[in-house]
């Protein structure tokens, strides 16, 4: 294996969930903004705070996702000691991961990593591919080649 493969986020993706949470503030604000005249100061908050999530969301899409991607972050690391999901900020050792498993939903892909935690009970890590510019089949078989390997060395 090369010292790392890596994967950028998808500027599609990062494009397409930006748009539509623009379009549903903007939508919402248009759709309410004649109404505030009539509202008291509780239907106030109530507006504030129904616009607040669709706000807070965009924010977060724009920090985790959008502005690593337009720097040409990775949003996927594959190493010598195992995989780094930038988008969700973990990272995987392949001495950690005791079964490894793929997921797929109308073409969006789940990569799931089966570990067991130090008291002995088994825990997953879920990793989606929906952020990662890269063919899903291509990374899992990645992986899933070097979990084999590391393996077999040990």
């Amino acid at each position: 294996m090369e010292d790392k493969i890596t994967y950028p986020f998808s500027k599609w993706t990062c494009f397409f969930y930006s748009c539509f949470l623009l379009t549903l503030i903007a939508v919402w604000g248009a759709c309410n903004s004649d109404l505030l005249k009539g509202y008291t100061i509780y239907g106030m908050f109530e507006f504030g705070f129904l616009l607040l999530l669709p706000v807070a969301f965009f924010i977060r899409i724009l920090k985790r996702y959008v502005i690593p991607a337009i720097k040409g972050k990775p949003a996927l690391e594959i190493n010598q000691q195992g995989v780094i999901d930038y988008a969700r900020n973990f990272m995987i050792e392949w001495a950690d991961i005791s079964d490894f498993r793929m997921g797929e939903n109308k073409g969006d892909a789940t990569l799931y990593f089966y570990f067991k935690l130090s008291s002995g009970i088994e825990d997953f890590k879920i990793m989606r591919l929906r952020w990662v510019n890269g063919d899903y089949l291509e990374i899992y078989g990645i992986i899933e080649a070097n979990l084999e390997e590391h393996v077999s060395r040990h």
